[in-house]
């Protein structure tokens, strides 16, 4: 399973691919804010992973 991250706020909704840092799906985020989350994602690439490995392969 390919690692993904979801971001919300109040009703906007984005989702990230965390192995090829891209937007998979966005909904009411502006591209400046999607830019803004993906140098944020991209910063913490490594942690999010091993985050994501703890979760869902325990």
């Amino acid at each position: 399973m390919p690692a993904y991250i979801h971001i919300e706020k109040a009703e906007k909704t984005a989702k990230f691919n965390l192995e090829h840092i891209e937007v998979v799906k966005s909904s009411g985020f502006n591209p400046t804010q999607l830019k803004t989350m993906r140098n944020l994602v991209e910063a913490n690439q490594e942690l999010l992973i091993q985050k994501w490995d703890e979760f869902f392969n325990n």
